[in-house]
């Protein structure tokens, strides 16, 4: 059933030294290669979202495009294992010679905070702090660029993800949440390296988590209850997506899930009913996408893209069309909009 959707918002909230000791070999080397809210009497069947400055994109969940996956390799912009976008038009991401550096669509970069290096999972709080993993813990980045550590001790942190209640879940081989009033940690999923739990994205009604995986290939999902509370164990969504390390994850606004894999060097689309769809795999090594994040839809940031950061390309960011935005701009929890 097509998606209707209209939300009014003035803007959209989006959410280095190589890492090594957490990257898996070269497979050059190898050989490896709803929220319900549509009014049933407008007669309108594409959905809108306001995306701040780059205009309102219209997109049908039920004929949904091929991505356009040849789109620019932007050569000044900085992205290691993710990338994030701040709340006034820029692109944040690590540079290869440490720190996270901003940049503009147009092609501007600067160094905003030196010293940062083996930058993992990024998004960004409510007040507009970017959190991130970095070897060992979870820490965040205050907009004046004051910096601080939030978890120490935090494991083989990848995916880090800002929850409907503002609070920061982060996996590493578990899966946890962080109070960022109290402090507390809360344990969701119990650590299984078998299983390799790696990153975290809610689902668009805030009911169920959906988990990517560095095991063999399958994403995971575990139902929540109105406090984002486990509800039972968390159980297999979609098998054989890729050759099984996902370096990724994200959902569009009609409720797909999009996961960045690395042996196959891919891109795959899960549909709401699980079905995996291969969007593109990356036969030029060095331009393969490790994570993904919507475009803000501010500075000339597309609401509609994705960008892959390439760390192995310079950690230069590739501009991926998926003509449908972020999962972010309708999520619901408890029936109401996160804003």
């Amino acid at each position: 059933m097509t998606l209707l959707l209209l939300l009014l918002a003035g803007c959209i909230r989006t959410q280095i030294a190589p890492d090594t000791d957490h990257d898996p070999p070269d497979p050059t080397e190898t050989g490896d290669s709803q929220r319900d809210s549509h009014d049933p009497d407008s007669g309108d069947s594409t959905p809108t979202v306001e995306t701040g400055d780059t205009g309102t994109p219209s997109y049908d969940c039920d004929d949904l495009p091929g991505p356009d996956l040849s789109g620019q390799i932007m050569d000044w912009a900085r992205g290691y294992h993710d990338v994030e976008f701040d709340t006034e038009g820029h692109l944040v991401g690590m540079d290869t010679q440490g720190g996270l550096v901003k940049a503009t669509y147009d092609g501007d970069r600067q160094l905003w905070v030196p010293g940062i290096w083996g930058v993992e999972g990024m998004d960004r709080m409510a007040d507009g702090s970017i959190v991130y993993g970095s070897w060992g813990s979870v820490s965040k980045v205050s907009p004046d660029g004051a910096t601080e550590v939030l978890v120490p001790n935090a494991g083989d942190v990848h995916g880090v993800t800002v929850g409907p209640d503002g609070n920061v879940y982060y996996a590493n081989s578990g899966v946890y949440r962080y109070d960022v009033e109290t402090g507390e940690r809360v344990e969701l999923v119990q650590r299984n390296p078998q299983q390799g739990h790696r990153h975290v994205v809610f689902s668009l009604d805030s009911t169920q988590l959906y988990i990517a995986t560095l095991a063999i290939g399958d994403v995971w999902v575990l139902d929540l209850d109105e406090n984002l509370d486990a509800v039972g164990e968390p159980e297999i969504f979609a098998r054989n997506v890729g050759g099984g390390w996902h370096d990724g994850i994200g959902i569009d606004a009609c409720g797909n899930l999009y996961v960045a894999e690395y042996y196959s060097m891919g891109l795959y689309r899960i549909t709401p009913d699980a079905q995996v769809q291969t969007l593109g795999q990356q036969p030029d090594w060095p331009n393969y996408g490790h994570g993904l994040d919507w475009g803000s839809g501010l500075g000339g940031w597309k609401a509609t893209s994705l960008y892959l950061p390439l760390p192995y390309n310079g950690n230069k960011v590739k501009e991926a069309d998926i003509e449908v935005p972020s999962g972010d701009l309708v999520r619901t929890w408890n029936g109401v909009l996160v804003q």
